[in-house]
């Protein structure tokens, strides 16, 4: 197959005797400004095979050692693909496939989950309201019930969890069964220095949530659905096992750690993914 720029990718002038493709390393080539590496160059930019020759092999294989070509694709992408395809390269194809099979279940109240639904939809995965998905996005305006999340644990689904706080929204942990830590476990080890603190979780739990800054509620949505669709994708959320608060003005990263009073880990669970 012919092989093209990534798309959103042009030549340009860097200096009196020098084209540049790309902005920083390591995706970037300097490629000499001559004629010959211009006319290779125009037909890469316009998704043709440049006529082969001594010039066309040097200027394909700097830009292949940078990480700037791709298969040529006949079919017409739309943003996604061409997202996709600009961030990926030759790994887009087996993204997109692994995006399109998926399934996302949702338990969140409508002015949450409609934002995420869209999110998701617009990254070309699928959302279901019932039932558990491949993954099981949890959103909630306020302190989350850990009841929620039993049914996950249970079915060994693994599930990404956010959460209001009257600081700011929690966005995590991202929870594999069996592997990570979960929410339970961050309870069991903050309950180490503060005994009495599950009971006012359960009263907060019932409580009206705190006002959402509207701001730090899209953060939160944005980063939740990019790390879902990472797994998704194959890939190792950020908030595998950590949480992020994001009510500072620089995110803090909270380790969430498998504890052992909690037993979600417990066992030999096979077969269990691990990123």
């Amino acid at each position: 197959m012919s092989r093209t720029l990534l798309p959103g990718l042009v030549a340009v002038r860097r200096d009196d005797g020098h084209l540049q493709v790309g902005l920083d390393l390591p995706r970037r080539a300097v490629l000499p400004d001559t004629p010959e590496v211009r006319r290779v160059l125009a037909a890469l930019e316009q998704g043709r095979s440049p006529e082969p020759d001594a010039t066309a092999t040097r200027v394909l294989a700097a830009l292949e050692s940078a990480g700037l070509l791709v298969d040529a694709d006949p079919r017409p992408g739309g943003p996604i693909a061409l997202a996709a395809r600009a961030r990926h390269g030759d790994d887009a194809a087996r993204r997109l496939a692994a995006r399109a099979a998926a399934v996302v279940s949702l338990d969140a109240p409508p002015d949450w989950a409609e934002p995420a639904a869209a999110l998701l939809a617009a990254a070309g995965v699928a959302t279901t309201r019932s039932g558990l998905g491949a993954v099981h996005l949890v959103l909630s305006p306020g302190v989350l019930a850990r009841g929620r999340v039993d049914p996950c644990l249970r079915a060994g689904v693994p599930h990404l969890l956010v959460a209001g706080r009257d600081g700011g929204p929690v966005v995590g942990p991202f929870v594999a069964p069996g592997v990570t830590g979960c929410l339970r476990c961050d309870d069991a080890r903050r309950a180490e220095a503060d005994p009495r603190r599950a009971i006012v979780l359960e009263q907060l739990a019932r409580a009206a949530p705190p006002a959402a800054d509207p701001v730090c509620r899209a953060l939160a949505l944005a980063w939740a659905v990019r790390d879902v669709v990472a797994w998704v994708e194959g890939d190792r959320p950020s908030t595998w096992g950590a949480a992020y608060e994001l009510g500072a003005a620089t995110p803090v990263r909270v380790p969430v750690d498998p504890h052992p009073h909690c037993g979600c880990t417990w066992g030999a669970l096979g077969g269990r993914r691990t990123g």
